[in-house]
């Protein structure tokens, strides 16, 4: 903590120093209340949505905790494979909203449905993968006795 503060002193520091347009002047400084408000007006429902999508997972993993070690390994092995096709096909979606937006700016309209064609058969694709994966997981996990008690 004490090395992130000494940072953000130095660099305040310098953006103040600086003689090109990107000085920092602490004077100016100040809080555009429209500019606010649209935050505000997006910023406060994501946040509760992020806060009802943790509890939903807190309580679906108290139910999967119920059903024993062998499940909750099982469902921690296929949370972390999720999560690395998660991170896969975020790149691709991360991409696809860049493209899409410098494309819309510089009014190159037609460029948009291409790149959402291209993007959706990316995603597509990882999401095939990630529902082959998903299948075969259970089976390193169960033998044939245990899986026949479910």
């Amino acid at each position: 903590v004490i090395s992130q503060c000494i940072s953000a002193f130095l660099v305040v520091r310098c953006l103040m120093k600086e003689t090109d347009g990107f000085k920092l002047i602490l004077k100016k400084l100040g809080i555009d209340k429209q500019i606010m408000m649209k935050i505000l007006r997006i910023g406060i429902p994501a946040g509760f949505q992020g806060v009802v999508f943790s509890l939903s997972n807190v309580v679906i993993q108290s139910s999967i905790n119920g059903f024993g070690s062998i499940v909750m390994a099982a469902n921690s092995a296929a949370a972390s494979i999720e999560g690395f096709v998660w991170v896969s096909m975020n790149a691709f979606h991360q991409a696809a909203v860049s493209f899409t937006s410098q494309n819309i700016g510089a009014r190159k309209y037609e460029r948009v449905n291409k790149i959402h064609n291209k993007e959706g058969v990316s995603s597509g694709s990882g999401e095939r993968i990630r529902a082959v994966i998903h299948r075969a997981i259970p089976f390193y996990f169960i033998d044939a006795d245990f899986g026949i008690m479910f």
